[in-house]
């Protein structure tokens, strides 16, 4: 059994699946969200299913707090090397928790992925990506709490924000100095706006970033730009992160091609491994050497 962890996504590599006589097998652990998981598969089917059953299991609940729960997403794939319209996704939600920590399913029936033509397997590997979106939890307190806003150079923001809305006046005193508007509702609106670019462009990784998003920061900061800010130094940012943006999505394309290969090479080994063990070694006598 072999496994690789992309970000929030586990390769499972089951070797020589057709063969498998046992009835569950598990993945190395991995770690998503800052827990620690491990996938079990049921080869032959669980509980009179026909069908490949897969589970994602949560390790180490004895460690965690106690009342500790998350809401998780996770979506399992039985990847199709024939065709991705044949490639089976299922996507799940569970409460994880101290009494719940496995949220399984049934993928493809055994029957199936067993079938030479199915397309399922390549040299009797199969292939399964899970991925696992782990969320927090607002506890109810506070999310019940009246929203405090404090003044910042007349405009009102949390105050949670107001070390960085303060620090931004102080290095760029002059960012808002043409902004005429004066309804405070809508002077809210725009410092969270420029609040989020600012974070967007300051706080974020390049590995973060996307092309996509920072197309939407061009679009926000033409808007402050018309309602008067001075954002210069944000739009000399914004062109700074674009390039570094491009240059990530190189590197991740390399890092997706070299991940691929190294599947593919896992492959050609295995199948190269169980050719030699079909043919078998010749028995040699004495006078072949001599």
């Amino acid at each position: 059994m072999e496994g690789s962890l992309d970000g929030n996504k586990f390769t499972w590599l089951i070797m020589d699946y057709r063969h498998l006589k046992s009835k569950v097998i598990s993945s190395d652990p991995f770690v998503i969200g800052g827990y620690k998981w491990h996938l079990q598969a049921y080869p032959k089917g669980n509980n009179g299913n026909k069908c490949f059953c897969l589970d994602l299991e949560l390790d180490d609940c004895e460690s965690l707090p106690s009342g500790w729960k998350r809401p998780v997403e996770v979506s399992f794939t039985i990847v199709n090397h024939i065709n991705d319209l044949f490639t089976k996704e299922i996507a799940v939600s569970h409460w994880f928790d101290h009494k719940e920590r496995i949220k399984g399913v049934n993928t493809v029936p055994v029957r199936e992925l067993k079938d030479k033509k199915s397309g399922f397997m390549a040299c009797g590997i199969l292939q399964i990506v899970v991925e696992v979106d782990v969320y927090e939890i607002v506890p109810k307190s506070k999310a019940n709490q009246p929203l405090k806003l404090v003044n910042v150079n007349g405009f009102q923001v949390l105050s949670s924000q107001v070390d960085f809305a303060r620090r931004i006046f102080e290095k760029y005193p002059e960012i808002s100095l043409k902004c005429c508007v004066k309804n405070q509702g809508l002077k809210t609106s725009y410092m969270n706006i420029l609040l989020s670019v600012t974070k967007t462009l300051f706080k974020l990784p390049p590995e973060q970033q996307s092309t996509e998003g920072l197309s939407e920061v061009g679009v926000a900061l033409a808007f402050l730009r018309k309602e008067g800010f001075k954002t210069d130094w944000l739009e000399k940012k914004l062109d700074e992160e674009k390039m570094k943006c491009v240059k990530v999505a190189d590197l991740v394309q390399q890092i997706n091609d070299l991940m691929k290969n190294h599947t593919d090479l896992t492959i050609q080994l295995h199948k190269a491994r169980t050719d030699i063990l079909k043919t078998g070694a010749p028995d040699i006598s004495f006078n072949d050497v001599f």
